[in-house]
C-alpha cells in the first residue's frame, strides 16, 4: 500500500539535511551577533557555557561518543539500516554544533569590540 521509505532516506539525504540545516542556524546566529545583538540572558548562557565546550575533557567526551556512534552504524548498518541512519545523522549534528559553539562564543567573547 505505502511506498517503502529506504531509497529516499539514505546516509547521504540526510547528511546532506543536516549540514543544510547546520548552515542556516549557523548563518542566521552569527547575522544575529553580528546585526542585531543577543538578549542578555541568552548571552549570559553563552558565558556559562563557553569555558564547558572549550576544555579538552569536553572535547574528547564528544569525539569519544561520536566515534562509538561511527562504529557501530559502521558495524550494524547491514542489519538496522534505518536505526544506523538516524544515528549517523545524530553524530554528525553533534559534530557540527560543537563548530557552531565554538564560533559563536568566539564571536561574543573573543574578538575585540
Amino acid at each position: 500500500m505505502f511506498a517503502d521509505p529506504k531509497p529516499y532516506i539514505t546516509f547521504r539525504n540526510l547528511a546532506l539535511a543536516v549540514i543544510a540545516l547546520w548552515l542556516l542556524t549557523l548563518i542566521l546566529s552569527v547575522w544575529t551577533v553580528l546585526h542585531s545583538g543577543l538578549p542578555p540572558v541568552t548571552v549570559e548562557n553563552y558565558r556559562k557555557i563557553c569555558p564547558l565546550v572549550r576544555s579538552p575533557l569536553a572535547i574528547l567526551a564528544n569525539v569519544a561518543f561520536v566515534s562509538v556512534g561511527f562504529w557501530i552504524v559502521r558495524r550494524y548498518r547491514g542489519q538496522y539500516y534505518m536505526a544506523c541512519v538516524a544515528l549517523y545523522a545524530m553524530c554528525l549534528a553533534s559534530i557540527l554544533g560543537m563548530f557552531e559553539t565554538w564560533i559563536l562564543c568566539h564571536l561574543l567573547f573573543d574578538r575585540p569590540s
